[in-house]
């Protein structure tokens, strides 16, 4: 029987949520032909593989943000690694799925070391990415780390839209024949389409839409709150976190209490972009040539000359009374009012902010 592996690699903000959710409700528990990994509850796959093939797993970022110890990190990186081997090994079928954004972060020797373990249980494999043009990517990435990661600096860089240097290891490591790119189209079900290529049986009435974009409303107010925190440094760029065990608990807690907050769609303004996209003509090029279509398309972008895109920092900071009102019926809304001292504690955030006037 032959046994192909696709392997989903993103890019980042392309669906890949939606793509993920999808298949592991429908193909998590194995078919006779399909199977979606279901790593011991992990489905976004990022979690398990980008970590496990890193050159130096016990520098994974997570471990980093939670100040996890040496002991905590090596049993970590234990279970992940039987999980992944056991799991593989017990479930894999003719058609098999790994889907993770985070594989496009390893370095070409990285996806070697993947590509090695995985010939031991597949035939052939299938890489598949979206690509997504570079404005509305760099304002959904920043947006991303901010609520995420505690980004607290307005900086963006062009690495982070480096297509060439994102994708040519794959061509390298698992051979043009084998490397698919589309371009990312927000008003395609990514899903069908991503189904489709494989032959995957889904209806269109089973896809799932997971929007996990956010407010310019709620970004506002969370890179107040990032601000609000103690610098920590991780490569190039500047968090406002304090690394706990909790910490990434408690950064979802208070992302839940203010996604919910505004109504203006979150978007940089594309006078502050364009110096970024210019300096990568040459590898936009160079994607537009592998995917035989023009990656950013003048009539997409209309969007990025509004009046309400973030134009500087000051726009992030000048958060609106009516906003900070929204802020403080959500949090009385979760936490009452006769606290208010355990709510300023729990956000963090200006006491003036959510008091009561």
């Amino acid at each position: 029987m032959k046994y192909t592996l696709i392997l989903h690699v993103g890019m980042h903000k392309t669906g890949t949520s939606s793509i993920q959710q999808t298949l592991a409700k429908f193909y998590g528990q194995p078919t006779k032909e399909i199977v979606y990994f279901n790593f011991d509850g992990i489905i976004n796959h990022s979690c398990i593989v980008y970590p496990i093939f890193l050159e130096n797993p016990y520098s994974y970022r997570d471990y980093g943000l939670m100040n996890l110890s040496f002991m905590e990190r090596h049993s970590s990186i234990q279970y992940l690694q039987k999980t992944f081997f056991t799991t593989i090994k017990n479930q894999r079928r003719p058609i098999s799925i790994i889907s993770g954004e985070d594989i496009s972060l390893l370095s070409e020797k990285e996806l070697e070391n993947l590509k090695d373990f995985l010939q031991n249980f597949f035939h052939e494999i299938k890489v598949i990415a979206y690509v997504r043009e570079p404005y509305s990517f760099l304002s959904s990435y920043f947006q991303e780390i901010v609520r995420g990661l505690g980004y607290k600096q307005f900086k963006l860089y062009s690495e982070w839209i480096d297509y060439k240097n994102i994708f040519i290891k794959f061509y390298n490591v698992f051979g043009e024949e084998n490397v698919f790119l589309f371009r990312f189209d927000p008003k395609r079900d990514v899903v069908l389409h991503f189904c489709q290529i494989f032959d995957i049986p889904i209806e269109p009435q089973q896809t799932l839409r997971i929007y996990e974009g956010c407010t310019k409303e709620a970004i506002q107010i969370l890179y107040l709150y990032n601000k609000s925190l103690p610098d920590y440094k991780q490569n190039n760029i500047v968090l406002g976190w304090i690394p706990s065990k909790d910490s990434i608990k408690r950064r979802l807690v208070i992302r839940s209490i203010v996604e919910k907050i505004g109504k203006i769609k979150f978007r940089i303004h594309k006078h502050v972009l364009d110096p970024i996209v210019n300096e990568k003509t040459n590898e936009i090029e160079w994607i537009e040539e592998r995917l035989k279509e023009p990656l950013i398309k003048e009539g997409e972008l209309k969007h990025f000359l509004s009046k309400e895109c973030v134009k500087s920092e000051i726009d992030l900071l000048n958060i609106n009374k009516e906003t900070i009102q929204e802020l403080k019926d959500k949090i009385f809304e979760i936490f009452g009012k006769d606290d208010k001292e355990r709510i300023a504690k729990i956000l963090n955030l200006l006491y003036q902010v959510i008091q009561v006037t």
